[in-house]
């Protein structure tokens, strides 16, 4: 890893997981002291010590909600740190908005393009089993990781009986963020529920005891809207 930076900033496990690459010889595992890290999540900070961080290197992540860029910058400027150089890696356009973050800061910043979004279908098993748990009427959670996924769902269910739909409306969602909270009741999901990031923070969600009403055991993953390449 290049010294010329003070500060890297991760932006999300997936460019964790594109920065490590297939090969062990990508940095994480020797990254040197001198260089901070920094996340907007423990599920990125997760990612980045499963993929061999030493646990010598300063980590900064926000120390509270929203979970996102300003929280994260006001987290660095309460912990005293002043970058001369910030790494942005993240995916096509991330590293972009980060860099604007940082710039009212008069701190240079560069941008690591790690991966880009491409849309694709959603697998067709797992929409048939999510359209009949809606006309059946089954109870289930749905976790929202992106906050175009809120219309993606509209669209892909938009061919499906009104009673179906509106079911699928009516389960409760859960999110990390105010902005894909938001999506989704714009969208006509309005019963949600906003929880910290990590997959810590989930597993207590899906386990607690605030579902009235039983729940199904197994998990469906249902790619939407996007994927990262």
């Amino acid at each position: 890893m290049d010294r010329a930076w003070d500060v890297v900033v991760f932006v999300s496990p997936s460019a964790v997981l594109a920065f490590q690459g297939e090969a062990q010889s990508s940095g994480l595992t020797d990254w040197p002291d001198a260089i901070a890290v920094a996340t907007v999540g423990p599920g990125t900070l997760e990612a980045l010590i499963a993929a061999g961080l030493p646990r010598s290197v300063r980590c900064l992540a926000p120390k509270r909600a929203p979970w996102d860029a300003r929280s994260l910058l006001d987290s660095i400027r309460e912990e005293g740190v002043r970058p001369g150089r910030v790494l942005v890696v993240g995916g096509a356009t991330s590293g972009t908005d980060w860099a604007a973050e940082f710039q009212p800061m008069g701190i240079p910043c560069d941008c690591l393009t790690a991966y880009r979004n491409q849309r694709c279908e959603p697998d067709r098993g797992a929409v048939e089993r999510l359209h009949a748990l809606c006309t059946r009427n089954v109870a289930w959670v749905g976790v929202v990781t992106q906050a175009k996924t809120a219309e993606a769902l509209n669209r892909m269910a938009s061919d499906w009986p009104m009673t179906a739909q509106r079911w699928m409306r009516a389960q409760p969602f859960l999110s990390i963020h105010p902005r894909i909270e938001q999506s989704l009741i714009h969208a006509g999901f309005h019963s949600t529920q906003r929880i910290p990031p990590g997959t810590t923070a989930l597993d207590a969600a899906l386990s607690s005891d605030l579902w009235s009403t039983p729940r199904p055991v197994s998990y469906t993953h249902l790619t939407l809207p996007t994927k990262r390449i």
